[in-house]
C-alpha cells in the first residue's frame, strides 16, 4: 500500500474513474469496495466536463485543478490527465474541513 499514487486519466479513462481507482489503490482496496460513492462528495459528470478540454479556452493558459477529499484520501486532478490520490491519515499536517469537501484551483 502506497502513501501516494499518480494515475492518468485519457479519452476512455474518465477523470472520475481514475480517480477512484487511485484512490482504491492508495488504500489497497477493490474500487467496488470503497466505503463510498464518488458522487457523495462530487458530481462525477460535472467532473469529467471540466476535464473534458471542451470548457478550455484557445487563450487560456493557466493550471486547472481541482482538490478533494474522499475515502480518507486527498484527490487532485491536474488538466493534463494526472491524478494523484494521498492517504490522509499519512500526512501530520492535513487537518479535517468537514463543512468544505471540494475546492476548484485556477
Amino acid at each position: 500500500m502506497s502513501d501516494t499514487v499518480t494515475k492518468w486519466a485519457t479519452s476512455s479513462r474518465p477523470v472520475s474513474i481514475t480517480a477512484v481507482e487511485a484512490v482504491a489503490e492508495c488504500l489497497n482496496r477493490n474500487p467496488m469496495e470503497l466505503e463510498m460513492s464518488l458522487v457523495e462528495v462530487v458530481d462525477a459528470d460535472a467532473l469529467d466536463d471540466l476535464f473534458d478540454g471542451a470548457h478550455r479556452r484557445a487563450s487560456d493558459d493557466g493550471l486547472l485543478l481541482t482538490i478533494f477529499t474522499f475515502c480518507g484520501c486527498e484527490v487532485t486532478a491536474y488538466d493534463d490527465g494526472k491524478v494523484t490520490a494521498t492517504r490522509l491519515d499519512k500526512r501530520a499536517s492535513v487537518t479535517s474541513n468537514s463543512g468544505s469537501k471540494a475546492s476548484l484551483r485556477r
